[in-house]
């Protein structure tokens, strides 16, 4: 008895070991499956992100030449250039453009047709020369044809009149010879002749009844062996479905244990799963805020900086234009009363143009020190969209960086079923 409960005992704990070690097969397989579907979610991730941030990089890039065109016109605005001007040269640019190409496009057409009929003209002369050709060569031909066809027929009627004559003569000598010879043997020929044939109809009649013979014969072993291996197949089938429901039965009972326990780790992988999006959200939504907050903020500073730019540009046009009215206005007066009180005065002449060149060299001072503060102005107006493009640019290294360390993690891999390579063989087999 101690015997057999160690044997017992040794085959149990060999068994132990097998399924030990097919399980961990089972398990390596599964853990290199989970990790394969992983790396390909991991890369469609990846590829999506690309894609959004390729996405992202091309409007930034629409929304650069929209700010860079309304630069330029507002620029234009701010040099107190009149804009309509402008506009209208371009509009008579691209006329002048588009007619250029329809006269282009309009001479391609002219020569492609003709082109086109250059090469029909040559197409149909070269057809009708081969035409003419042909004609002469068939002409020819036929008519060699015909001188052929009448030494033949002549040919053939001398001899069919040297025929005729000799077959009329052989006629005549051999109906003489039958005549002669041949009244006495008619009835034994066609007695031979109805012999013969009756002898090879039996003939055909017993080979024909051999071949039925053996066609019977044949249809017969068929038949045995196509029952014999039916039956065959028969038990065959039931000692499978048997076998397979065994291990159904088998298969669903772990398969009950095993969906228990994955149900239990998916739970806890989706709860996982369900806070670690909770937390990136809320990361990425305080991001996004911020830095919605810090482009609009810039956006105002811009807008009120070329604001405030403007008003005073415009301010100081007018004022300007004041002055010069006023000044016109003065001096007029002044080269009123001066031509009509002191019209005979030289000095006061010489006076009168020193203080014109004084007002022009005033006046030249005046447009040098304005340049020297729009060019200033635009400095100011570089710089800060500068600022505004590093703070951009700085916003998304750091989408990069939270994107590259979201593809970096990798989630839990749970172990396998363990009976898997069972399930499929039975999933197989049904």
């Amino acid at each position: 008895a101690k015997l057999s409960e160690w044997t017992q005992e040794k085959k149990l704990q060999q068994k132990r070991e097998r399924l030990r070690q097919m399980l961990s097969l089972e398990n390596k397989c599964y853990e290199e499956e989970i990790i394969e579907q992983n790396k390909v979610q991991a890369e469609e991730d990846f590829k999506s992100r690309e894609n959004r941030l390729l996405g992202l990089k091309a409007e930034r890039e629409r929304q650069r030449l929209k700010f860079v065109e309304e630069m330029r016109v507002q620029q234009l605005i701010n040099n107190c250039d009149e804009i309509r001007p402008y506009l209208r040269r371009k509009l008579q640019d691209d006329c002048k453009n588009c007619q250029r190409l329809q006269i282009e496009d309009n001479k391609l057409k002219k020569m492609e047709e003709i082109d086109e009929n250059r090469l029909w003209h040559e197409i149909q002369t070269q057809v009708f020369n081969q035409m003419t050709q042909r004609e002469l060569e068939e002409s020819l031909i036929a008519s060699n044809r015909n001188l052929r066809d009448q030494q033949v027929l002549r040919k053939q009627m001398n001899e069919k009149s040297g025929m005729t004559k000799q077959v009329a003569f052989e006629e005549d000598t051999m109906h003489c010879g039958k005549i002669i010879g041949s009244e006495l043997s008619e009835r034994e020929i066609l007695l031979q002749k109805k012999d013969k044939q009756r002898q090879l109809a039996q003939d055909l009649l017993l080979q024909q009844n051999e071949k039925n013979l053996e066609k019977i014969n044949l249809k017969k072993c068929e038949i045995s062996f196509d029952l014999a291996a039916i039956n065959a197949g028969k038990a065959e089938m039931k000692l499978k479905e048997e076998n397979a429901t065994r291990t159904k039965k088998q298969n669903m009972k772990e398969t009950l244990l095993y969906l228990r326990y994955t149900k239990s780790a998916n739970e806890a992988k989706s709860a996982a799963k369900r806070e670690e999006e909770i937390s990136t959200e809320k990361m990425q939504s305080e991001k996004d805020c911020e830095y919605r907050k810090n482009r609009n903020y810039f956006v105002e500073q811009r807008d009120q900086f070329y604001r405030n730019i403007y008003e005073e540009r415009w301010k100081q046009i007018m004022e300007r234009r004041r002055k010069l009215l006023q000044e016109k206005k003065q001096k007029h007066n002044e080269i009123i009363e001066a031509n009509e009180v002191f019209a005979s005065n030289a000095q006061w002449e010489r006076a009168l143009i020193e203080k014109q060149r004084n007002f022009r060299l005033q006046y030249g001072r005046d447009l040098r020190a304005q340049w020297n503060y729009e060019k200033l102005q635009k400095d100011k107006a570089v710089s800060s969209s500068k600022k505004l493009t590093e703070l951009i640019n700085k916003d998304e290294a750091h989408k990069n960086e939270l994107i590259r360390n979201n593809i970096s993690r990798m989630h839990k891999v749970y172990p396998a079923h363990p009976n898997l390579q069972a399930i499929l063989k039975s999933q197989k087999d049904s």
